[in-house]
């Protein structure tokens, strides 16, 4: 009853909606069709997604930054005279750089190689939020980052064992980009709040409540041995979920589909010593929503107040029995088929950060924002911001396409995707009386052509929602996209509601997913604890350069020669690294200054040395400028 009831909600939404707003950015050109709408609301909708997009190309004296005059709702285009505010990244003051300027171009001669800036252009003689003025950090030819910090890796130790050759690779791989690893297994999620005999309905699971509080600790005191570094937690495997709160960031209140009640709150974790009280109620007759005074489900919804100190996400394939057929060999068995796709996606992890797998550097846009009414403003917003910083495009043209496509047609499958349709639990509009569902993605009917995506629409923010009141799971659609082979490596979830616009500030210009969580949290505004989370590895990049290949050490006349085979990227260099701790690795660069041209080194002194690693070293150019980015690590030991 429970599943027909959703999904008659569900099938209303549908039937209201109609012809979409698409934008398709691919290199650097744009797929232009016609809309169905009215002029004036082309208009605004133009208007939406430009106002937001600011990027900046490297000049031989400086930084020029771009935007599109006319954004801030003034038909004529040049009718204000615009400035810029500047300040360095970490600072907390801004300082007009630039003023009376009417073309929608500046050039920041104070850009020095090396040198980052966050740049924002306010909305003169209009009060609005400051978060949506069109921002940017940029930099110019922005320096390296050889150490990253830890990563906190937490086992679901029911999988550990079946995984140990993969999990060794992947703590390889984090140590190869620059992370040192601290590994903890721990006991898998116990749901409490299906009917379980052993619990009455107002009990506390006291292997939940213990497993709960011994995995913060461990990340508070792995936290606290480098409190001002940075930290990443990683949940791998069905890790305990933390639960919040007692609202509906869907919009979904009805009595007849009501979704508010707790949700998982992954963001628990990365704050290591607040308090989110446990003290309201919602005696919800679903036992997956209910959140009952002291049962350790908390009581917050909203991150105003709190403080985060540690970004965090998941890879977790529990139950999606849709993929059971369609693993290598099929299986019915909810362990095996866990692991299968554990294996496929840490497998898929550490392709892609070698380089095998080539995503389209361009976004792809859909949102039935029009039917939705402003439901799903808040993609344009993340779109054009993250058109104009990775890509240096202006989200602006209308097109017909979406994150999904039928296997049967080809297009590359790209960096990014953006996608606001109606949902269901395991479904999302893909057009007009048109979804793309778990059974379509399963079997490969239908693909999501994206490695990182933001998917917007009901029902998916809460993640591990049951399909009924017996413990099976509808074969959730956020991680149906990360249980595909090749696409899919982390998504997010996004609704306008309580919950602000994601932000990626610095991704652009080299740095991992993990920050962009904690810098959306800390944004300011009613930004969701449940809504704001990360499925998949927040340790990945947005740009890979080739790690060298085939990676040999020999003695020769009392010294040790390094050779290796070169980067397949174009122009790349290379540095080399001693290791003596092969536990959790503390490197030494051994070339140094700038990186080497050459495939071979011949090291110095061997001694205490017993692993080494040599990373491939290049320029990248994105739409905030330029960066000097790393490969991943490849080792050799010797003896």
């Amino acid at each position: 009853m429970k599943a027909l009831k959703y999904g008659l909600s569900c099938l209303c939404l549908l039937l209201v909606a109609g012809l979409a707003d698409r934008v398709f950015i691919h290199g650097s050109a744009a797929t232009v069709t016609s809309d169905a709408r009215n002029p004036t609301e082309l208009s605004q909708a133009i208007r939406l997604r430009r106002a937001e997009s600011l990027f900046a190309t490297v000049a031989t004296n400086g930084l020029d930054l771009h935007w599109f005059p006319g954004w801030e709702a003034d038909p004529v285009a040049n009718s204000r005279s615009y400035y810029i505010e500047r300040r360095a990244v970490g600072s907390t003051n801004w300082t007009v750089v630039a003023t009376n300027l009417i073309t929608g171009t500046w050039r920041d001669t104070n850009a020095a190689p090396g040198s980052t800036y966050e740049y924002r252009l306010p909305r003169r003689f209009l009060t609005s939020d400051s978060r949506h003025w069109p921002y940017l950090v940029a930099g110019r030819q922005v320096i390296p980052i050889e150490s990253r910090g830890k990563a906190i890796l937490l086992v679901d130790s029911s999988v550990a064992a079946d995984l140990a050759g993969d999990l060794n690779t992947f703590a390889n791989d984090l140590i190869g980009d620059g992370w040192t690893v601290a590994r903890h297994d721990v006991p898998r999620h116990t749901n409490y709040w299906g009917n379980d005999p052993f619990h009455l309905l107002n009990a506390t699971n006291l292997y939940y409540r213990t497993n709960l509080l011994k995995n913060r600790q461990i990340i508070s005191n792995e936290w606290s041995l480098n409190p001002t570094g940075t930290n990443v937690v990683i949940l791998l495997g069905h890790v305990t979920v933390p639960y919040s709160g007692s609202a509906a960031e869907d919009g979904h209140t009805a009595p007849w589909g009501s979704h508010l009640g707790a949700w998982p709150a992954d963001v628990w974790y990365g704050d290591v010593d607040g308090d989110w009280g446990d003290t309201n109620s919602n005696p919800s007759l679903d036992p997956f929503l209910r959140n009952l005074a002291g049962d350790f489900k908390w009581d917050r919804n909203l991150a105003s107040g709190l403080t985060f100190e540690v970004s965090v996400g998941r890879i977790d394939f529990d139950n999606l029995p849709a993929f059971g057929p369609y693993v290598s060999p099929p299986t019915t068995n909810s362990h095996d088929l866990e692991i299968r796709l554990l294996q496929r996606y840490l497998a898929k992890d550490h392709a892609y950060r070698r380089g095998d797998y080539a995503f389209d550097a361009s976004l792809r846009f859909f949102d039935d924002d029009w039917n939705a009414r402003g439901a799903f403003v808040q993609t344009r917003v993340e779109a054009a911001r993250v058109a104009g910083a990775f890509f240096g495009h202006e989200l602006s043209q209308p097109s017909y396409d979406n994150g999904f496509r039928r296997s049967t047609n080809s297009r590359p499958a790209t960096l990014w995707a953006m996608h606001g349709g109606f949902g269901h639990l395991h479904q999302v509009e893909a057009s007009f009386g048109n979804v793309r569902s778990v059974e379509d993605l399963a079997p490969q009917n239908c693909v999501g052509d994206f490695a990182f995506g933001i998917l917007s629409g009901s029902w998916f923010g809460d993640w591990n929602f049951p399909y009924d009141e017996i413990g099976s799971h509808d074969d959730g659609l956020l991680r149906s996209c990360l249980a595909q082979p090749t696409n899919g490596l982390a998504v997010m979830w996004d609704l306008i509601g309580q919950n602000g616009p994601w932000t990626f500030p610095t991704q652009a210009l080299g740095d991992p997913l993990a920050p962009a969580l904690l810098a959306t949290l800390q944004s300011g505004g009613n930004q969701s604890v449940r809504a704001t989370f990360i499925l998949g590895d927040p340790t990945l990049r947005f740009a890979q350069v080739k790690p060298v290949r085939a990676l040999t050490a020999a003695r020769k006349s009392g010294k040790l020669v390094l050779k290796w085979s070169p980067s397949g990227t174009p122009g790349a260099r290379y540095w080399v690294y001693s290791s003596s701790n092969l536990n959790s690795p503390i490197w030494t660069r051994l070339t140094a200054g700038s990186p080497i041209t050459a495939l071979t080194y011949t090291t110095p002194d061997t001694k205490g040395s017993n692993r080494y690693m040599v990373r491939a070293v290049a320029l990248q150019t994105t739409g905030s400028g330029s960066y000097t980015n790393l490969s991943q690590g490849t080792f050799v030991t010797y003896p």
